[in-house]
């Protein structure tokens, strides 16, 4: 009986898992703060947030770290899955399998709900696992550090919204004009494809995110530019466009 009980909760845990997942709904996390700590990396000074989150009758730790420079966060610091990031293991995918049918049951209520998240979060400046992290945390933290933890989530909120940003072509162009760019080649003789260049584009920002990006190669050309995608003549265009570049050669 006490198996058939267990088994019956990790179904259930399973399907709200995929449920999650799948309309990216905030877990009810809970979490404490252990304490705050500066790391030195090659190029720049981190402040991480050393937590703990409950997970059944565990407690594990977790992080987050912040660029104080930027005052964003610093993703190669950060347990990225507290703020939604979606796995791509074989669990968390037949999690999304298992919830199927019910997914399909709740559909229109969880469109609604995701519609509020959607409406809080432009209300708040603050993605809807932000807003569950800082609810976990309420009270724990110094009144410093939740404000700096606060702008850094508001900070990367409003980067996120600007990376979903549609342009024609004329604001493409102008804007990549704004950027660095950075070109990789590999010649014929170390190109994935068999007699034909490829050549890969990368636009920096003065933070060092990539806010284009692009590929020519023998089939296609094309470059993303923020939310928007170009290809062929208008590619070949816009390649044109930056406010430095380096060049960088693949050898055999």
């Amino acid at each position: 009986m006490r198996r058939i009980w267990e088994n019956t909760r990790i179904i259930i845990g399973a399907i709200f898992y995929g449920v999650v997942l799948a309309f990216g709904l905030p877990p009810r996390l809970r979490l404490r703060f252990e304490q705050m700590q500066e790391m030195n990396t090659i190029n720049r000074k981190i402040l991480l947030i050393k937590l703990q989150y409950r997970a059944g009758k565990r407690w594990n730790d977790c992080r987050i770290g912040i660029n104080p420079k930027n005052k964003r966060i610093a993703w190669s610091t950060t347990d990225n899955w507290l703020f939604g990031e979606m796995s791509n293991s074989d669990g968390a995918l037949g999690a999304i399998v298992i919830a199927s049918p019910i997914i399909l049951l709740l559909t229109p209520i969880l469109k609604l709900v995701h519609k509020h998240y959607e409406k809080k979060e432009r209300r708040l400046g603050l993605s809807r696992h932000s807003q569950s992290i800082l609810k976990a945390l309420k009270g724990q933290l110094e009144p410093s550090v939740e404000k700096l933890l606060a702008t850094a989530m508001k900070n990367e909120w409003k980067h996120g919204c600007e990376m979903l940003r549609e342009l024609t072509i004329d604001e493409a162009l102008e804007f990549l004009r704004q950027h660095d760019l950075k070109e990789s080649c590999a010649p014929e003789r170390t190109s994935p494809y068999p007699k034909a260049e490829f050549h890969s584009f990368h636009w920096f920002n003065a933070d060092g995110d990539v806010v284009a990006e692009g590929s020519f190669d023998k089939y296609n050309h094309y470059i993303h530019v923020l939310g928007s995608w170009f290809e062929e003549e208008k590619a070949d265009e816009l390649v044109k466009c930056y406010k430095t570049k380096a060049y960088h050669e693949f050898k055999k």
